[in-house]
Order: C-alpha cells, then sequence, then structure tokens
C-alpha cells in the first residue's frame, strides 16, 4: 500500500489529505490492485485509473474508505508500506489490523522506481528547470 496513487495508478484526488479524504491504492504481487477513493472522484477515476477495480467510498456511510482495507489486506504475507508517507489516521486504522511483524518499508524500491522516467517525463522536467531558470534570473 503506498501514498504514490497518483504515480502507479495515474488517478490524481484533487481534495485528497488535504480535507481528510484519503485515496489509496492497494498494489498486490498476486491478485488485483484496487484504488479506494471518494464517489465524488469516481468519474476521474474510471477514466484516467489505471488499476482492476475501484472501491468508492461516502463520507459518513459505513465505514468509509475502511469499508474495503481489511478484505484487500486480510491475505497478504507481508505489507509493503511508506512509513514516512501515509497520513496518520490511515496509519493508525491499518495498524489496528495488520500486525507490525507483517509490514515491510517500501520506500526504498519505491524511491528507485521513480528514478526511472519516460523521455516524456525528462523532457517535462527538463522545461519546467529552464522555466525556473529564467524566472529567477529576471
Amino acid at each position: 500500500m503506498t501514498a504514490c496513487t497518483t504515480y502507479y495508478s495515474g488517478y490524481y484526488d484533487y481534495l485528497h489529505m488535504d480535507f481528510g479524504r484519503p485515496t489509496l491504492l492497494v498494489v498486490t504481487t498476486e491478485g488485483e490492485s484496487a484504488l479506494i477513493t471518494p464517489t465524488m472522484g469516481k468519474d476521474l477515476a474510471e477514466s484516467c485509473a489505471v488499476v482492476d477495480r475501484i472501491e468508492l467510498w461516502n463520507d459518513g456511510m459505513g465505514n468509509e474508505w475502511r469499508e474495503a482495507l481489511p478484505d484487500l489486506l486480510d491475505s497478504t504475507a507481508r505489507v509493503g508500506i511508506e512509513p514516512d508517507l501515509m497520513p496518520p489516521v490511515v496509519r493508525a486504522y491499518v495498524d489496528s489490523f495488520v500486525d507490525s511483524q507483517r509490514y515491510c518499508n517500501a520506500t526504498p524500491i519505491v524511491s528507485e522506481m521513480r528514478m526511472i522516467k519516460s523521455e516524456e517525463e525528462l523532457q517535462i522536467a527538463r522545461h519546467a528547470g529552464q522555466a525556473g531558470i529564467e524566472r529567477w534570473s529576471q
């Protein structure tokens, strides 16, 4: 389970944790990937998220985003997390049903993967760098 939902799924939840509304991505080594996101993002998620399934939740209804998470992590022997990037409310909930011995820190591999860039991403980075240099040289 990772905090880099956009990086891995292509889906950007514009409200996210700034409004206390988590969007979570669960990726398993075998089986389906799942995006857990507020219902108001349904159309955007369906149009751009590259995942096997989308789990929607509504504020104040049922157990909200917590509803699907236990089933998605239940049969997993190890749970990779990015401990420094998980919102505290999400971490506290996951801690309530995942034994700490099952965690592994996914940050090193995720950080390494983030360094792999397509030619398009490199061009965007170059352009951003040039724009920044131009802006500050004025």
